[in-house]
């Protein structure tokens, strides 16, 4: 999960620990064709779909800690899913999502201004990343990201925004699961004049390796042109 919290929602949270909004018990009424007359309610079970949360669902339980800090935790049926560290200001600190066994599978940090900064996604029933995202100020876009490899080795990095000789590039690079490199592209960015990405170009060097380690091709572009190959690691023109 992703969102930052509100002080506005974690103190709604404070203020209705523990309270109900479920509605007081009516006594039932029976038709005889299965219709509902006035004044009749349907049976718990018929009316679960229809609720704020789904059947089982225990809610939140919030903790003050000894340096001001709090923790809260979301429940489903007694089993703790998801928990919350706050400021004593009430900004998100960090997340952990939990799946069964109380296993850690995601991970959200945030900044100072309860921002998020980096998002990791744990491959399931261990402490080994899948993931990892890392967000530009203001925690609405990545900036980076990597995946990995079950064997812990890096699998892809995308990273936006690169300096490059002609402005900001984009660039991905991928490897085979044993560490060998698979693959580096590199786009220049063109943008509109309010500064959002519009296209890309192939820019500056795109190379690819086999499973083996032998180039497959190695090309040199500018602005999507091609101006040269490389070859026994010499640049010639391009025809």
């Amino acid at each position: 999960m992703t969102a930052s919290v509100a002080p506005a929602a974690l103190a709604a949270a404070l203020l209705c620990a523990g309270c109900s909004s479920a509605p007081p018990k009516q006594a039932l009424l029976t038709g005889h064709h299965g219709g509902m007359l006035p004044g009749m309610v349907l049976p718990e079970s018929a009316t679960a779909t229809k609720l704020d949360h789904p059947p089982g669902y225990t809610g939140y339980q919030n903790q003050v800690l000894p340096d001001g800090h709090i923790l809260q935790s979301e429940l489903f049926d007694g089993v703790v899913v998801q928990q919350t560290w706050f400021s004593s200001v009430g900004l998100p600190e960090r997340m952990v999502v939990y799946e069964a066994g109380a296993v850690p599978k995601e991970l959200n940090e945030y900044g100072p201004d309860g921002k998020l900064q980096r998002h990791t996604l744990l491959f399931s029933g261990t402490r080994q990343p899948e993931r990892i995202e890392v967000y530009a100020a203001g925690g609405t876009r990545i900036a980076n990201f990597t995946t990995f490899w079950p064997n812990g080795n890096r699998h892809i990095l995308s990273e936006s925004d690169v300096p490059g000789p002609n402005g900001p590039m984009n660039r991905v690079r991928e490897w085979y699961a044993d560490g060998n490199q698979k693959l580096l592209k590199q786009t220049a960015v063109i943008r509109d004049f309010s500064g959002v990405a519009v296209s890309e170009l192939l820019q500056d060097r795109q190379t690819e390796w086999d499973e083996n380690g032998r180039v497959l091709y190695d090309e040199m572009f500018d602005n999507g042109r091609l101006v040269g190959n490389y070859v026994s690691g010499a640049l010639s023109a391009a025809h």
